[in-house]
């Protein structure tokens, strides 16, 4: 990614952090049965909208403002943060 996509440090950060929580959500659709995945052996609604809706949400949490406050609540400097109301 950083060769072909020339992505500095923390684009290839995210784009890690991305492709690890798309990797997990299918490993654990593989693991949960002995059959083949959504051809022989079909998850329950709640396996399908669960392990799916929380890779939805990883992949939309950096491109927020969210992970950058949540990072700046343990700065040691308030006047630096980015949620400080200093």
């Amino acid at each position: 990614m950083r060769v072909l996509l020339h992505a500095d440090h923390a684009e290839f950060r995210t784009g890690w952090f991305i492709e690890s929580i798309a990797t997990q959500t299918l490993v654990i659709y593989v693991i949960r049965t002995r059959r083949v995945p959504f051809v022989k052996s079909r998850p329950s609604l709640p396996m399908l909208f669960v392990p799916t809706g929380a890779a939805l949400a990883g992949t939309i949490l950096p491109y927020t403002g969210l992970a950058t406050c949540w990072a700046s609540l343990c700065c040691r400097r308030p006047s630096s943060c980015c949620c400080s109301p200093w």
